[in-house]
C-alpha cells in the first residue's frame, strides 16, 4: 500500500464517518436486540469440501484443516463472539487450523491484547498457523504479531513448515501479504522440498494465479474479499476490493491447484453482511491416486 493510498483509508473523512457510523449503529443494534453472549452459533455457516490432491501421500488422507480469515475483531465480530468461533473450530476437530490474515480492521492495541488468551484455546493436533492481511499492516503489524507468539500461533510470514507422518511430507507455506508488497514468493518456492503436497497461505485470493503458474502448489487458502459482504439478488456483490474481485468465494480450480476462498468472519467498513453469512471452512484431503 504506498503512502498516499494509506493516508486516504487512515484520514479520509468521508470514509471514517460512515465506517465509525456503521460500527456504533450495529454494535448498538447488537447491545439492544441480539446479545454478544447470546449469539445463535448457526448464524456461521460450517463449510465442508472434499479435495483429492494427487501429491497427497496416502499417510494424509482424510486430514481435516479448519480455515478462518478476516476476524476484523474491533468490529462486528467482537472478542465475545471470537468465543464462540474458537469453540466452533475446536469442534470440528481439526488436524490443523490456519487464519489467513486480518485479524483487526483499526489500531486497537487494548483489543489486541484480550485477543491472544482467547485464540490460545484453539485445539489442533498440529498446531495453528497464521498469515497476516493488509489490514493488520495497515494498523498494528508489530502488535499482532506478539499477539500471534502469545496465543502460541505460528506466523508464516514467508516462511514453509513440513508436517510429517513417517517418511510422508505435507508442506505447509505461508506467504506474507501481497497488498502491502511483503511476500517473498522466491524465497518460499526456495523452501519447499520437491516431493509432496504442498499448500499455501496467502490473504488475497487473486494472487491464486501466480502460485498456480509455479505448479508446487496443491492447494492455496484465503480471505480478504469476505465473499462480497454485501451481495445483492441476481447481482452479486456490491463492492469486491482490490486482489479479491477474481476469486472472491468458494471453490475454484486454477490449472492445476485449488484455489479457496472463504468468506470470512467479520466486517470492515460497514457492519453488516448481506446474503453472504460468516464462513468456518473445512477442508479435509484425499489422496486422490
Amino acid at each position: 500500500m504506498s503512502t498516499q493510498e494509506r493516508h486516504l483509508y487512515n484520514h479520509n473523512p468521508f470514509l471514517q464517518f460512515w465506517a465509525r457510523t456503521s460500527h456504533k449503529f450495529f454494535h448498538w443494534v447488537d447491545d439492544t436486540f441480539i446479545g454478544r453472549h447470546n449469539l445463535d452459533p448457526d448464524v456461521f455457516d460450517i463449510a465442508s469440501t472434499t479435495l483429492p490432491l494427487p501429491r497427497l501421500d496416502a499417510a494424509f488422507d482424510g486430514y481435516r484443516i479448519v480455515h478462518i480469515s478476516d476476524l476484523h475483531t474491533d468490529t462486528w465480530l467482537g472478542v465475545e463472539r471470537l468465543e464462540q468461533v474458537v469453540r466452533l473450530v475446536n469442534a470440528q476437530e481439526p488436524d490443523l487450523t490456519v487464519i489467513t490474515g486480518d485479524f483487526i480492521t483499526y489500531r486497537n492495541t487494548t483489543l489486541i491484547d484480550r485477543m491472544a488468551p482467547v485464540l490460545a484455546r484453539l485445539e489442533a493436533a498440529d498446531g495453528v498457523m497464521a498469515v497476516l492481511g493488509n489490514h493488520d499492516y495497515w494498523s498494528a503489524p508489530e502488535e499482532i504479531q506478539a499477539m500471534l507468539e502469545a496465543a502460541g500461533i505460528e506466523h508464516m510470514g514467508n516462511r514453509v513448515r513440513t508436517l510429517q507422518r513417517g517418511a510422508a511430507a505435507l508442506h505447509i507455506a505461508g506467504l506474507d501479504d501481497v497488498y502491502n508488497k511483503r511476500d517473498e514468493l522466491q524465497s518460499v518456492m526456495a523452501e519447499i522440498p520437491p516431493h509432496g503436497a504442498a499448500i499455501l497461505l496467502v490473504h488475497v485470493p487473486d494472487f491464486a494465479d501466480v502460485a498456480a503458474a509455479t505448479g508446487r502448489f496443491d492447494l492455496s487458502l484465503s480471505g480478504h474479499s469476505h465473499g462480497g459482504q454485501l451481495v445483492l439478488p441476481w447481482l452479486g456483490p456490491l463492492v469486491l476490493p482490490p486482489y479479491g474481485k477474481k476469486y472472491y468465494s468458494g471453490l475454484y480450480r486454477v490449472g492445476g491447484m485449488y484455489q479457496y476462498t472463504t468468506r470470512g468472519l467479520g466486517t470492515s467498513t460497514f457492519a453488516v453482511r448481506l446474503n453472504c453469512p460468516p464462513e468456518i471452512s473445512v477442508h479435509t484431503l484425499r489422496n486422490a491416486e
